[in-house]
């Protein structure tokens, strides 16, 4: 199995549609973080995101951010990734371990797509084979 999120994008068409585009952090939004609602140190810090992520993403999001920092919420919100910190723990504490989870999201979901995309690919190339039988079949018999 790939072990990097590239390798999971290999293959003979590296261009081709439906393949995952990575999501990063692209920086800190000032104007959509905000004191959380009765805290006096606590921010509601939105992130933004390279894009919007699909759902199966978010998932996956979930369960690799509680594997990095299971005391801590995080949510996508929309392009943004919230979640509620100090400011002074932003830099050293929050950013590296969002990044680190946004990665390994990055790189689980790939693996999924992927693997979703050879199981389909199995379907259709059975349901190809069972055509082309019938077919032949058909094509055998004799009706008066």
């Amino acid at each position: 199995m790939s072990n990097t999120y590239q390798d999971a994008l290999a293959g003979p068409d590296e261009h081709r549609a439906g393949k995952p585009i990575p999501i990063r952090i692209v920086r800190l939004n000032a104007d959509h973080t905000r004191r959380a609602a009765g805290s006096f140190t606590a921010f509601r810090v939105a992130f933004e995101l390279s894009g919007s992520p699909a759902p199966g993403w978010r998932d996956i999001f979930g369960r690799e951010w509680k594997n990095v920092h299971p005391d801590q919420d995080a949510e996508i919100d929309r392009h943004y990734l919230v979640t509620i910190c100090p400011l002074r723990d932003i830099a050293s504490v929050h950013l590296p371990a969002l990044q680190k989870a946004v990665a390994s999201t990055n790189l689980a979901y790939a693996l999924h797509v992927h693997e979703r995309a050879k199981g389909e690919n199995r379907h259709s190339t059975a349901w190809k084979e069972e055509r082309k039988t019938i077919k032949e079949l058909a094509q055998q018999l004799q009706f008066e």
